[in-house]
C-alpha cells in the first residue's frame, strides 16, 4: 500500500503513559518505542496474569518492532484516505457556541480536531486487535480431535434443540438482558471505554452501548440463543458435505487456527491484508517459535479441524 499522510501518536493529555514510557510499578519494563500507548495503559489494568504476560511480550519483544510499525502505517494510511468516515464525529455543534466570546473560547477548547479523532480511532483499533489476538490464542490452544461426521451431526442437532429450549425458558425473565450486560469487566472496559461499567445505571449503559453501534439496537440474550440454534442446525446439515483437511500434528493445528482467525477477523477487513510478514512476527512472539512468511501463507490456505 502506498504510504500517505501518517498520523503521529502523542502522549495523552494529563501526562498519560505513551510508547517508550514505563508505567508506575512497571519501571523495569522496556516498552518498544512504537508500542501503542492504549495497550501500554491496558497492560497495567489486566487482572489475568497470563493475559498480562502475553501482552507484555507483544509490547516489549524486539521482534514486534517492525510489526507495530507496519500496523500503525496501515491504520494511519487508511484513516488519512477516508476522513469522511470520522470527520465531525464527537464535535460540539456550532449552535452551542453563540452565547459569548468567553463561552465560545471555553467550549472550543474541548472540541476535537480531525487529528484527535483519528488518534482516538487508532487507539481503539489497537485494543480491538488485542482482543482478537487473545481470542485466537485461547481457541488455538484447545484440542479438537477428529470426530466421525455422524457424531458431529447428532451433537450439533442437540445443541440447536438445547439453545431453543433455553431461549424459551429465559424469554421475558430477569435473565433476558441485552447482550452487552453479560460482557466480562475486561471486555466491557475495552469496548465501551468505561472503567466501572457495571456500576453505571442501566440507562447509561444502554446509551453508551447503542452509541458503540452507531445508534443500532443490541440483540437480547434470547435473540442470540435463537441465532445460535439456527447456526447449529446449519452445521449439522453441512456435517456430511463440508470438506475436511486434517493437519499432521496439534502444533500445526494451533498455529494455523491462530493465523486464519486473526487474518479473517482483523487483518483482512480492517487492515486490508494480507500482511503475512506482520502475522508471522506476531505468531513468533505469541508462540515463542520462529515462523516465516511462507508458514503464514500455508496456514491461510489450509483448513484446520
Amino acid at each position: 500500500m502506498v504510504s500517505r499522510t501518517v498520523w503521529q501518536r502523542e502522549p495523552e493529555r494529563g501526562g498519560g503513559p505513551s510508547a517508550g514510557q514505563d508505567l508506575p510499578g512497571n519501571e523495569s519494563l522496556p516498552y518498544l518505542s512504537n508500542a501503542p500507548s492504549a495497550l501500554i495503559s491496558l497492560h497495567a489494568k489486566l487482572q489475568s496474569s497470563a493475559h498480562r504476560q502475553l501482552l507484555e511480550r507483544l509490547l516489549t519483544d524486539p521482534r514486534m518492532d517492525l510489526a507495530w510499525h507496519e500496523i500503525e502505517k496501515r491504520l494511519s494510511t487508511d484513516l488519512s484516505k477516508q476522513p469522511k468516515a470520522w470527520r465531525g464525529r464527537d464535535r460540539v455543534p456550532a449552535s452551542q457556541h453563540k452565547k459569548s466570546a468567553a463561552k465560545r473560547g471555553f467550549e472550543a477548547s474541548f472540541r476535537m480536531t480531525d487529528r484527535d479523532i483519528a488518534l482516538r480511532h487508532m487507539e481503539s483499533e489497537y485494543e480491538n486487535l488485542w482482543l482478537e489476538i487473545l481470542y485466537a490464542v485461547s481457541r488455538s490452544s484447545a484440542k479438537r480431535p477428529l470426530e466421525p461426521r455422524a457424531r458431529i451431526r447428532v451433537r450439533f442437532l442437540r445443541i440447536g434443540r438445547d439453545a431453543e429450549k433455553l431461549a424459551g425458558a429465559i424469554a421475558e425473565t430477569q435473565l433476558d438482558f441485552l447482550a452487552y450486560e453479560y460482557f466480562p469487566d475486561d471486555l466491557a472496559r475495552a469496548a465501551f471505554k468505561v472503567k466501572n461499567w457495571h456500576r453505571l445505571a442501566p440507562d447509561a449503559r444502554n446509551k453508551k452501548a447503542r452509541r458503540r453501534l452507531g445508534g443500532a439496537s443490541w440483540p437480547s440474550m434470547t435473540d442470540l440463543l435463537v441465532e445460535l440454534a439456527k447456526r447449529a442446525d446449519q452445521v449439522a446439515k453441512e456435517a456430511f458435505t463440508k470438506r475436511r483437511i486434517v493437519d499432521r500434528d496439534t502444533w500445526d493445528r494451533s498455529f494455523n487456527y491462530f493465523i486464519r482467525h486473526l487474518n479473517r477477523a482483523y487483518f483482512s477487513p480492517y487492515l486490508h491484508g494480507p500482511m503475512d510478514k506482520t502475522l508471522a512476527r506476531i505468531a513468533t512472539v505469541v508462540f515463542n517459535k520462529e515462523f516465516d512468511q511462507e508458514s503464514v501463507r500455508r496456514a491461510r490456505r489450509h483448513f484446520t479441524v
